[in-house]
């Protein structure tokens, strides 16, 4: 017998025993057992594969989306300052819907070297100005900072209104000037009150209580008593006159520079018997604290009309442009 025969005759052997289950299914289910550890081992790397994911995911997002370090969005203030607010002045942007009569001058009112926008108008209730209420009363309205060429902690950004009873004569109050009475670099606000046939008459105000708590507010600007009664200018509340006729001629100007400067009202009126000639009378005002002080008064008889105040009003107000009507 080959070799060959006889390997084959002891395999066929191998194959007629009885096969021993309980091996076999032990075997059978220690396979079961890896499989299920292996199934729970590659269930927990694919949640912290999916986890990690997420999270790098979201951190990358985040520094792709989130602005740089040391920034804050809306943390710059916007460099525009609000316009008039009817609101302010009294009653709802609904009640208040139109801004008419309006005039406007820009000019540093509060001494920061800014300019801000200065604004009187008339409010009216209704979408146009043909209401009755148009012309009837009036407002003053700055906006700190409106034309500031950048925005710091040295401009001053408000907005304030301040309404005007003194306005009693119909469509009349208006802006006049801003000027600087006495030198300081911060502007007062002279508003025309009133009118005659050819004489203009204005009070002057100013802007006060920045860095206070009482907050910014606009003050008209009194002077001082005794005044000076001989010329018309009376203590309380100030009131100058511009322009005039023959029979009476006003003007207003500023003299000197810094804090040396003056306020002279100075009027003329016909010298009796002596045609053609007038009597001169000159007031000298000092702005300080707020108030209008005379300083000094002096009459000068019998002068003929020159090229001066008051024969001739000044093309300016303390160097401030008058204001024209825009409507």
């Amino acid at each position: 017998m080959t070799r060959v025969d006889e390997r084959i005759r002891e395999e066929m052997r191998e194959l007629e025993r009885p096969a021993g289950l309980g091996g076999v299914l032990e075997r059978v289910a220690q396979r079961k057992r890896r499989r299920r550890v292996v199934r729970r081992i590659q269930g927990a790397a694919l949640a912290v594969a999916v986890v990690g994911g997420s999270v790098a995911g979201g951190l990358g997002l985040t520094r792709l989306f989130a602005p740089e370090h040391g920034t804050t969005p809306g943390a710059h203030p916007s460099p525009s300052a609000p316009g008039p607010n009817p609101t302010s002045a009294g009653g709802s942007p609904q009640e208040e819907q139109m801004l008419c009569d309006q005039t406007q001058i820009s000019a540093d009112v509060d001494g920061d070297g800014a300019l801000d926008q200065v604004d009187v108008y008339s409010p009216s209730p209704i979408s146009s100005c043909d209401a009755p209420e148009v012309g009837q009363r009036y407002v003053l309205h700055v906006s700190g900072g409106k034309y500031a060429d950048h925005v710091g902690p040295d401009v001053n950004f408000y907005g304030v209104d301040q309404w005007l009873p003194e306005c009693q004569q119909p469509h009349t109050c208006r802006l006049f000037a801003a000027p600087d009475v006495n030198g300081d670099g911060q502007a007062e606000i002279a508003v025309q009150i009133e009118k005659g046939a050819s004489s203009f008459f204005f009070d002057l105000y100013e802007l006060e209580g920045l860095d206070t708590a009482a907050g910014v507010h606009l003050v008209r600007i009194d002077v001082a008593q005794p005044g000076d009664p001989d010329s018309g200018l009376s203590a309380g509340p100030s009131r100058f006159a511009w322009g005039g006729d023959a029979d009476r001629l006003e003007a207003v100007e500023c003299r000197g520079e810094g804090p040396d400067r003056i306020l002279v009202a100075s009027n003329a009126v016909p010298s009796a018997g002596h045609p053609g000639r007038y009597d001169v009378r000159e007031v000298q005002l000092s702005f300080h604290d707020g108030t209008l002080r005379v300083e000094a008064a002096a009459d000068y008889p019998n002068l003929e009309p020159d090229r001066n105040p008051p024969f001739e009003t000044p093309p300016t107000l303390c160097g401030s442009p008058l204001v024209q009507a825009s409507n």
